[in-house]
């Protein structure tokens, strides 16, 4: 929530024009502008799922999406739309050497791993400054809205031994409305003050209440198979202990990124 509280900041500072001002030295700072400004996006998401498992590392992807903002004045009101796959990795160390019954030398595994597709969209004001007779755009917005939240399964078989026995499973999540919120800046670019510009900017994503799956077929919505490190064979035994969860995690995610996005500007006034 530190990076969404900064982007507020930001936004503060934006609609203050005497502000933005004694900032940056510019020829012409215009806020009574109304126009129509519609972006497509393109960048890369940082994410984070704070789900209390271990041996999960969820990773870094793109984003794609799209925005379409009504602006009356330095403040307007738009939409947004985003799609990204997170992708979720096991690192249960199954490369050093594991035994099981302290017997059994696993030497062959079955991992499946599926990415967590995330699709959202939401409303909510505008804010701009145009710059330099409209050649530079400052832009801030915030949205709510709503979002699908869905995969990210992970199960990890050991294939050595006819048990199969699992060693590491999640069940991910299956969320078809999310609660969601987002807080995002940009600079744009207009050459010579055109209609068609590019900008750079940051964003922050919030989703709540993302719960998880459970499982039918173990009853649970994780487990993990724990094991006792053996320094002087160099080895990993697993000790027979499951750590499991059977009530699904009313989890938190988030994410933040950057992206470059291609803009129009229409009935520019």
């Amino acid at each position: 929530m530190k990076n969404a509280f900064y982007l507020f900041i930001i936004i503060f500072i934006l609609i203050n024009k005497k502000g933005i001002s004694q900032i940056v030295q510019v020829d012409q700072i215009s806020t009574s502008n109304q126009y129509i400004l519609v972006s497509g996006h393109f960048g890369y998401d940082f994410p984070t799922i704070n789900n209390k498992l271990d041996f999960l590392n969820y990773t870094p992807n793109y984003i794609g999406g799209g925005k379409f903002s009504q602006f009356w004045s330095w403040y307007g009101f738009g939409i947004d739309f985003d799609y990204t796959t997170t992708g979720v990795k096991s690192t249960y160390p199954v490369n050093s050497k594991f035994f099981l019954n302290d017997t059994t030398l696993l030497t062959t595994y079955d991992l499946n791993e599926k990415s967590i597709r995330r699709i959202q969209i939401g409303i909510g004001p505008d804010f701009k400054l145009d710059v330099n007779n409209k050649v530079i755009l400052i832009e801030a917005g915030l949205r709510l809205g709503i979002s699908t939240f869905k995969g990210g399964q992970v199960e990890l078989r050991e294939t050595t031994t006819s048990l199969n026995e699992t060693l590491l499973f999640h069940a991910g999540y299956n969320s078809n409305i999310l609660f969601t919120s987002k807080a995002r800046f940009s600079i744009g670019f207009f050459p010579k003050g055109n209609n068609v510009g590019f900008s750079l900017g940051a964003y922050y994503i919030k989703h709540y209440n993302v719960v998880e799956s459970k499982s039918i077929s173990y009853g649970k919505s994780a487990f993990i198979h724990t094991y006792t490190k053996d320094n002087i064979s160099n080895s990993n035994r697993i000790n027979g202990t499951v750590l499991s969860r059977t009530e699904a995690c009313n989890c938190e995610a988030s994410s933040y990124g950057g992206f470059i996005s291609l803009n129009l500007r229409m009935n520019n006034k």
